[in-house]
C-alpha cells in the first residue's frame, strides 16, 4: 500500500511540470523574423598604373595637313595614354573618395620619300597630356565589386610637331636659315578639362585591385577662346576649333593598395 502510494505522488510531481511546459510553449511565437540587411560601405586607398584608349576626332588636323601638302597618311583613333593614379577615401562623406591622375601619350605620322635625289623623311607627332583630381562615388552591390560614378577635373596640354629633314646633315648647316629640304615647327596649347566617367572596380584581394573605366574628356581654355604658341615665341592664330583634346575614354587600370568591400 505504501508503495503504491509513493508511486502515485511521484507521478503527479512529474506531471506538474511538464503540463507547465506546455502552457508556456503554448505561448512562444515562432514566426520568422526578416534580417536586416546592411549595405556594405566603400573603403579604398590605392595607387597604381592606367592604360587609357583616348578617341579625339582628327580630321581637322588630317585635312590642314593634306591642303598643306604634306604626304603623310591620316590619323586615327584611338590613341594609348599611359598614366598613374592615386586615390583615397575622405572619410567625412561616407563612400567618397578624392585622388589625383595624370596621363600622357602621343601618336604619329611618318613618310619617307626622295626630293631631287635626296632621301626625306617627314612626320607629325601629336601629343596629349592630362593632369588632374578625380572625386568619385562609391556603391558596392557585392562583396568583391565597386561601382564609382565620379569626375575629373584638371590641366592639359596638346602639342603638334612637324618636321622634315634628310638622314645626314653636316654640322656647318646647324644654322640658322631653312632650307628647301628641312624643316621643324612645334604648336603647343594648353587648356582646362571636365571629364566624367564610370568606373567599374573588382577586388582580388585586399590589397589588389582591377578597374574598368569609361567616360567623356571636353576640354576648353578659361578665357574663351584657345591660344596657341608657336615655335616658343609666336601667337599661332586661325587654328581650326576642331583640333583639341575633346573625345570618348576607355580605361583599364590596376592597383595596390587597401580594399574593404
Amino acid at each position: 500500500m505504501k508503495k503504491s502510494i509513493t508511486i502515485t505522488l511521484f507521478l503527479i510531481l512529474m506531471a506538474i511540470p511538464i503540463y507547465s511546459q506546455d502552457d508556456q510553449i503554448d505561448d512562444l511565437n515562432f514566426e520568422p523574423t526578416q534580417l536586416e540587411e546592411s549595405s556594405i560601405p566603400y573603403f579604398g586607398i590605392a595607387g597604381g598604373y592606367t592604360g587609357t584608349f583616348f578617341f579625339p576626332k582628327f580630321d581637322d588636323l588630317n585635312s590642314h595637313l593634306k591642303s598643306m601638302g604634306f604626304q603623310l597618311g591620316e590619323f586615327e583613333t584611338p590613341m594609348y595614354l599611359n598614366g598613374v593614379q592615386g586615390f583615397t577615401a575622405i572619410g567625412i562623406i561616407p563612400n567618397m573618395r578624392i585622388g589625383f591622375f595624370g596621363v600622357t601619350g602621343s601618336k604619329t605620322q611618318k613618310a619617307n620619300f626622295n626630293i631631287n635625289g635626296a632621301s626625306v623623311e617627314q612626320g607629325l607627332d601629336y601629343y596629349v597630356s592630362l593632369t588632374g583630381i578625380n572625386i568619385d562615388y562609391g556603391f558596392v552591390p557585392f562583396k568583391s565589386l565597386a561601382i564609382l560614378p565620379g569626375i575629373n577635373l584638371g590641366w592639359g596640354g596638346l602639342t603638334l610637331e612637324s618636321y622634315q629633314g634628310v638622314k645626314d646633315i653636316d654640322w656647318t648647316h646647324f644654322k640658322s636659315e631653312v632650307d628647301t629640304l628641312s624643316f621643324m615647327n612645334r604648336a603647343k596649347s594648353t587648356f582646362s578639362f571636365i571629364q566624367p566617367n564610370l568606373n567599374i572596380e573588382f577586388t582580388l584581394t585586399s590589397y589588389f585591385m582591377i578597374r574598368g573605366s569609361v567616360g567623356y574628356n571636353y576640354s576648353f581654355a578659361l578665357t574663351g577662346d584657345w591660344e596657341w604658341e608657336m615655335n616658343k615665341y609666336s601667337n599661332l592664330k586661325n587654328v581650326p576649333s576642331g583640333i583639341n583634346a575633346n573625345g570618348l575614354t576607355a580605361q583599364l587600370g590596376i592597383f595596390l593598395g587597401l580594399f574593404n568591400y
